[in-house]
């Protein structure tokens, strides 16, 4: 999704339309993801799992280094034209990364919780 082409801040009403949209389309995604995953056997539920824990993993784990290029300046030592500096734009990227791997770290810690809550 490109970022909205505005000159100053979008108005308030649009910021919270748009987020809450947004949050029912990930509840509904939720719901189907359920639905699908109670109709896979036993072995495809923990092909998934192992998928998704390794997978996902790895994936972030991969993705530091990447991460630390970019973070560093790494974009704009390869094309200073189209990949500018400076400390609010290193914030706002920053904040993003640490906003998906947060997460995900509190994503697992949530089902885990509710994982033993459940099997008691």
């Amino acid at each position: 999704m490109a970022a909205p082409h505005h000159h100053g801040a979008p108005p308030p009403a649009w910021i919270v339309g748009f987020t809450l949209a947004t949050a029912l389309a990930i509840a509904w995604a939720v719901v189907f993801a359920t639905l699908a995953f109670r109709r896979l056997d036993e072995f495809q539920r923990a092909a998934s799992k192992f998928a998704w824990y390794w997978g996902g993993s790895i994936g972030l784990a991969a993705s530091l280094p990447f991460y630390v290029f970019i973070y560093l300046g790494g974009l704009h030592w390869l094309d200073p034209v189209h990949f500018h500096l400076g400390a609010e734009l290193a914030f706002a990227f920053r904040l993003g990364y640490g906003l998906a791997a947060g997460s995900l770290g509190l994503g697992m810690l949530v089902a885990l919780g509710v994982w033993r809550i459940t099997r008691q």
